[in-house]
């Protein structure tokens, strides 16, 4: 039962966090945009920004427009832990339903946007231990990290202040200091 109830939040948390990132992108004007052909992106010459650490295998990298220039990272769709979620959303740190970090993280391949959910307090260590998963497992410099379109929320149960703001990335400027 408990397990049930785990779960069930980690739905709603990911529902939530899909429809703000969904209510961002159709109000921005400039989308980034994704090579969306999985069997064909292009491999380039050069390696994404930040090594991935040598104990994980090495991901076909992925190129993502931004208004501020191309990014270069490790196809987020290949992460081990990903799970498809449908309709080009991906769960970057759920495998079976089980999330074991403080945080969630989604990938929307149409237009190459990011939602973290902040799933426990203190939400400024499970900001920073996102932005450390990112980079590790992204390879993404943090100066890249700014260029991404990457939402930053906490649901209204964890923190009721901060819930509906887009926090931002604690290095990003515009980000909400916590």
């Amino acid at each position: 039962m408990k397990n049930k109830k785990i779960l069930l939040s980690v739905f709603i948390i990911l529902i939530i966090i899909s429809a703000l990132v969904l209510k961002y992108n159709f109000e921005s004007k400039e989308k980034p945009s994704l090579d969306r052909i999985p069997s064909a992106l292009p491999i380039p010459d050069k390696k994404p920004n930040v090594p991935i650490n040598s104990d994980t295998p090495a991901l076909r990298p992925v190129k993502i427009e931004t208004p501020g220039g191309a990014v270069l990272m490790s196809d987020p769709r290949e992460i081990e832990e990903t799970s498809a979620m449908g309709s080009g959303i991906f769960s970057l740190t759920t495998l079976e339903n089980i999330n074991p970090y403080s945080f969630g993280v989604i990938f929307n391949e149409t237009n190459g946007s990011f939602a973290i959910g902040l799933e426990k307090e203190p939400i400024a260590q499970a900001r920073r231990d996102a932005e450390a998963y990112m980079k590790r497992t992204l390879g993404v410099s943090e100066e890249d990290m700014c260029l991404l379109n990457i939402f930053v929320g906490v649901p209204f149960r964890v923190n009721e202040f901060y819930s509906g703001k887009n926090l931002g990335l604690s290095f990003c400027p515009g980000s909400v200091s916590l």
